[in-house]
C-alpha cells in the first residue's frame, strides 16, 4: 500500500519539478509565450507557482531574467515532498517492526 503511494508521490513531485524547471529555463531566457508550448507550460505551472506569491523580485541580467518565485516554488515543493516522503518512510518501517 505504502509503495503505490510513495510512487504516486514520487511522479506527481516529478511532473512539477519538470514543469517548474522548464518554466525557469523559459523565463531566464524571455522565451516568448506567443507558441503552443511555451504557452502551455506557463498555463499549467502558474497554478503552481502562485499560492507562494509573488514573494521575490525578478533579477534583469542584460537579456536574462532569473525569476525567483520559480526557483523558491521549485524547492518549497521539493522539500515538501521529501518531508511526505519520509513521513511514509516513517510509517512504514513502524509497520514493518510491529509485524516481526
Amino acid at each position: 500500500m505504502f509503495g503505490i503511494v510513495k510512487a504516486l508521490i514520487h511522479f506527481v513531485l516529478g511532473i512539477i519539478q519538470f514543469l517548474l524547471a522548464i518554466r525557469f529555463i523559459l523565463v531566464f531566457f524571455s522565451v516568448s509565450n506567443k507558441g503552443q508550448f511555451v504557452s502551455w507550460i506557463y498555463e499549467k505551472s502558474a497554478p503552481i507557482v502562485s499560492p507562494l506569491g509573488n514573494i521575490f523580485k525578478d533579477w534583469k541580467l542584460g537579456s536574462f531574467i532569473v525569476s525567483f518565485n520559480t526557483l523558491f516554488a521549485l524547492i518549497v515543493y521539493s522539500l515538501a515532498g521529501y518531508l511526505i516522503l519520509q513521513i511514509f518512510n516513517s510509517f512504514s518501517t513502524k509497520k514493518k517492526n510491529k509485524a516481526v
